[in-house]
């Protein structure tokens, strides 16, 4: 995607976080269902987030960290990028 800031122009791509997660959890061998189950959560909201309709909450980010090793910060961060992006884009 294209972002212009005044008479500058920048070819930004943000990777959304439901690439990653769904790298991550195909890599540990694990089904959505699965995923849900583990970290308490609905399957519902796993997919949702899958297809970018939902977005990862704080307490989400808490269960993926203990259910996939990787730090909650990365995802709060990956979710926040985005969603920045995201408005960014819209308001072109």
């Amino acid at each position: 995607s294209i972002l212009k800031a005044g008479r500058v122009t920048f070819n930004i791509y943000v990777l959304p976080l439901s690439d990653i997660l769904v790298e991550v959890i195909e890599s540990l061998n694990l089904t959505q269902a699965e995923l849900a189950e583990r970290i308490g959560r609905a399957l519902k909201t796993i997919k949702g987030i899958i297809v970018r309709n939902t977005a990862v909450t704080p307490e989400t980010a808490l269960n993926f960290e203990k259910v996939l090793s990787i730090k909650a910060s990365f995802w709060n961060n990956m979710e926040q990028h985005y969603r920045i992006f995201l408005a960014a884009r819209a308001s072109l």
